[in-house]
């Protein structure tokens, strides 16, 4: 099974993280790397269900640049600004190991990039 047969199984497993990111960033006893964490998860995966929905492979990588490139490779124009969505790559894997001494994002704005790019997920795989 090639990366792009399981974009059905990804976008369940992105809502799930989607909605993991919405309870614990309105709780401020939890660390917002934590929440960042579910927040990068959720649009990796929703970029991943798009990415294979369309047939197209892609490498194993938790890089949402990376990512993003594939999509505007294959035509799409992507509603969300790069620079927003690559705040949230840090907590792929090096906040899962270290402590940050900062974390670059808002809560407003982790909220905003996530549901920006859920909505968009969401309707490029019903359209």
């Amino acid at each position: 099974m090639t990366p792009r047969d399981n974009w059905r199984t990804l976008f369940i497993i992105a809502q799930e993280d989607h909605e993991a990111f919405r309870i614990f960033i309105r709780k401020e006893e939890v660390p917002l790397r934590i929440s960042c964490f579910h927040a990068q998860q959720a649009v990796e995966k929703y970029l991943k269900s798009v990415i294979g929905s369309r047939g197209v492979d892609y490498p194993y990588t938790h890089d949402l640049v990376a990512l993003m490139n594939i999509l505007k490779k294959h035509g799409f124009a992507l509603p969300f600004p790069q620079e927003q969505v690559e705040k949230l790559n840090p907590f792929a894997v090096q906040v899962r190991y270290d402590l940050p001494a900062v974390i670059p994002v808002e809560r407003k704005e982790i909220e905003e990039i996530v549901d920006l790019v859920a909505n968009w997920c969401k309707k490029q795989l019903h359209d």
